[in-house]
């Protein structure tokens, strides 16, 4: 086992386990496998280590002499959201498994664990960490950069109140494979204004004037009224920003939605682990009968923590990682190892921005059954129709 502090070239990890002769196991596995392997025997031994240094993943037990692994994981959540952490465990239980995807553990294994299944989880687990991790330096870069497109506005206030009055909702199928059939729309946001045009452009308006919940009511009233015309058996997506969440509106009869039709899709433009909040107002929707998306799943925040914090019924699967993974084999190994964990848990998957056939047969091999993308229907006004792919099984 590595315990000098020089830097290496192979990502290191930190096995966390009171018993030698396991962790000394577990260290020659992962160090075959090319890992350079620190070893700790207990909570506080392992915190000081990634005090120390950084690490690509931490591997740790639930049983630990003191502090025991949730805590331990929860302590490690605390100052890093992103280093994905593996929990193993001689005692299963469901209460345990819980909290342990609570305070975003990215897998849950069981004693004797199978040498191939740890070295595969591993290598997806430090993946998607290093997604999470350069996400997660863009979103500040691009929070620290001047927002060209609106900082030289005059009257932003006036601007903001006229795009917000031209906007309208367009609509993109998300298709079940297996049937044949459209599953849902999804409402997309489409600002009208000559200036202010762009979707993303409006919300950070929205935010730099304190209004995204102004955005959310026009939303979803506009939603309201679009499903009326809803075809039957089929469900709405309905984007929700995470300062919504604190909208009483939200949850009383105001915003004139049919919960049990609608699928609020939680997108991940600030962390969710900022408020702690956001659990509770995620139960208060699902017990009025909403169900709960979250959006680029395998990106960014959403990768970790929130999929734990938000409990979602349904994941999207972010489409970076769909794009081409017909032929990129680290994208297939990744998007099988979700499918498979959301399949353990019974969380429904959707690949959203499928453009290629060839994308949507590897994703239907790896599992998936739910699509969204160009591949189908672009988004359009009113509910649109599917062309589905020549010769799709």
């Amino acid at each position: 086992m590595a315990d000098d502090p020089a830097r290496t070239t192979e990502p290191e990890v930190l096995v966390v386990d009171d018993e030698p002769n396991v962790r000394r196991a577990l260290s020659r596995l992962l160090s075959s496998a090319g890992y350079v392997v620190h070893g700790a025997a207990d909570a506080e031994t392992a915190l000081e280590a990634l005090e120390r240094r950084k690490m690509a993943a931490v591997v740790t037990d639930i049983v630990l002499p003191g502090i025991d692994g949730i805590e331990l994981l929860r302590r490690i959540r605390a100052t890093d959201p992103d280093v994905p952490v593996v929990v193993i465990t001689g005692g299963p239980r469901l209460e345990t498994a819980i909290e342990a995807m609570r305070y975003g553990a990215l897998r849950y294994l069981v004693k004797p664990v199978d040498p191939i299944e740890l070295r595969k989880v591993l290598h997806d687990a430090i993946f998607l960490g290093e997604i999470a991790a350069a996400k997660r330096a863009m979103l500040a870069y691009l929070e620290q950069r001047p927002d060209r497109d609106v900082s030289d506005f005059s009257g932003l206030g006036s601007t903001f109140d006229e795009a917000l009055a031209s906007t309208r909702l367009f609509f993109q199928p998300i298709v079940d494979a297996d049937r044949r059939r459209i599953h849902a729309f999804e409402a997309l946001l489409r600002p009208g204004h000559p200036e202010l045009s762009s979707p993303d452009a409006l919300l950070r308006l929205a935010e730099r004037l304190d209004a995204v919940q102004r955005i959310g009511r026009t939303v979803r009233h506009l939603a309201a009224d679009a499903m009326t015309a809803l075809p039957d058996d089929t469900l709405l997506f309905v984007n929700l920003h995470v300062h919504e969440l604190g909208d009483e509106d939200l949850y009383t009869a105001a915003s004139r939605l049919s919960p049990e039709r609608v699928v609020f899709e939680i997108t991940e433009r600030h962390s969710l682990t900022d408020d702690p909040s956001i659990h509770r107002h995620v139960r208060r929707l699902k017990t009025l009968g909403y169900r709960v998306a979250i959006d680029d799943f395998g990106a960014g925040h959403a990768g970790l923590t929130s999929f734990a914090l938000l409990e979602p019924d349904i994941v999207k699967i972010d489409m970076d990682l769909v794009r081409d993974i017909d032929r990129i084999p680290t994208k297939r190994q990744l998007v099988a190892s979700m499918v498979r964990a959301c399949d353990e848990l019974g969380v429904e998957v959707i690949a959203e921005g499928v453009e290629r056939s060839e994308e949507f047969e590897i994703l239907r091999d790896l599992g998936c059954r739910l699509f969204q993308g160009y591949l189908f229907s672009h988004p359009d006004l009113p509910y649109t129709t599917v062309t589905w792919p020549e010769g799709a099984r």
